[in-house]
C-alpha cells in the first residue's frame, strides 16, 4: 500500500524530532490546520523522504545548512 505525502511525512517526522513533533502538530492544528498539514508535508513528506541519503546525513546537513545561515543556535536548543 502506498503512503500519501502527509503519512511518509510523520512517519519520518517522528523519527526525527519524536515527542517535540508531536507537540508543535497539536498547537498547530488548533490555530492553522492547513499550516500543520504542509509542516509535516513539504519537509518531512518531500525533502526528508527523498532517496540517496540516511536520515543521520540528512541531519547533519541540515544542521550545517543552518550554521551557515546563522540559524543553528535556536535550532539545536531544541535538541
Amino acid at each position: 500500500m502506498c503512503k500519501n505525502r502527509y503519512e511518509v511525512g510523520l512517519d519520518i517526522m517522528n523519527k526525527v524530532v519524536g515527542e517535540l513533533g508531536s507537540h508543535t502538530r497539536e498547537s498547530l492544528k488548533e490555530i492553522a490546520p492547513e499550516f500543520e498539514k504542509m509542516l509535516v508535508e513539504f519537509p518531512f513528506g518531500d525533502i526528508y523522504s527523498r532517496p540517496g541519503l540516511d536520515l543521520k546525513s540528512r541531519e547533519i546537513a541540515t544542521v550545517a545548512a543552518l550554521t551557515a545561515l546563522g540559524y543553528a543556535t535556536l535550532s539545536l536548543r531544541s535538541l
